[in-house]
């Protein structure tokens, strides 16, 4: 999952990373847990806007 994501870029979201690999974003998500937990990743989450 890790090497999707570098190579999308610095930034990416969770639905981006879902549909380069064909997961839903709650896997991606799941799955990046302990990358975050070790400091590998750091989430950031954004208000969206209407």
């Amino acid at each position: 999952m890790l090497h999707h994501a570098a190579c999308i870029g610095h930034q990416f979201t969770s639905e981006t990373l879902a549909l380069v690999t064909g997961r839903t974003a709650e896997e991606v998500e799941e799955s990046l847990k302990d990358a975050v937990k070790d400091g590998l990743i750091h989430a950031v989450h954004t208000a969206e806007t209407a």
